[in-house]
């Protein structure tokens, strides 16, 4: 068998290492670069529509009402008021006659009294017993204000001061009587005027007094229907 010589194999030996490290060398190991990343964009955000102002609404101002001025009520001149009959007419069984209250809130003399009390069918009230003077008053008390109403008396002229010639519209005796303490006086005071007429004396009194002719400070009077 045929034998290389040992350099000859060395030799072979190193062509073939070179070789290799020459194959090694031009062989690229590739490497593949990773693949690219998405680049993170940050979500884009819509912006938010912009609220409109929040602007309190404007109030509009109240149009100023008129100051409500309550209308001034003239008073009527006692004689020029209207007597009204204030309630129905009741009856009294002690005589079986009616009687009415007449209400004048503005105040009557007692001549214009005797005459509306004749207009409404009957007479100012007489009164001859001290059950008939309870019954009057009762019906009239609640409804007086200031000076009592008047009544059916008066006093002729020319008669003794004070107590002399009283009298009843009607005629009827003047039996009976009810005087206030210290009345009748005959004194309308500061005024220098006579007192002749009747009327009761307070509205939560049942006495009487006399007042003058000319006085429409009462508030109204009585009527009786016989």
């Amino acid at each position: 068998m045929f034998r290389k010589p040992f350099w000859l194999m060395l030799l072979c030996i190193l062509l073939l290492l070179t070789i290799l490290a020459a194959c090694v060398k031009t062989t690229e190991i590739v490497t593949l670069p990773p693949p690219p990343t998405a680049t993170q964009v940050p979500p884009t955000k819509t912006p938010l529509k912009p609220t409109a102002t929040q602007v309190p609404p404007t109030k509009t101002p109240l149009k100023p009402t008129a100051t409500q001025v309550p209308p001034t009520k003239t008073l009527p001149h006692p004689t020029d008021t209207p007597a009204m009959p204030t309630q129905t007419q009741v009856l009294w069984s002690g005589n079986n006659h009616l009687y009415q209250v007449v209400r004048v809130p503005g105040g009557i003399s007692w001549e214009d009294a005797n005459q509306s009390a004749q207009a409404l069918g009957g007479h100012l009230v007489t009164i001859t017993s001290a059950s008939e003077n309870d019954f009057v008053f009762s019906i009239a008390s609640s409804l007086v204000y200031q000076h009592g109403f008047f009544l059916g008396g008066y006093q002729l002229p020319g008669s003794p001061e004070p107590n002399g010639g009283w009298v009843w519209v009607t005629g009827e005796p003047w039996d009976y009587t009810n005087w206030d303490e210290g009345e009748p006086n005959n004194n309308d005071i500061g005024s220098g005027l006579t007192e002749e007429r009747l009327h009761f004396h307070w509205e939560n009194d049942s006495g009487w007094n006399d007042l003058p002719a000319s006085d429409g400070s009462p508030r109204g009077y009585i009527v009786e229907y016989e």
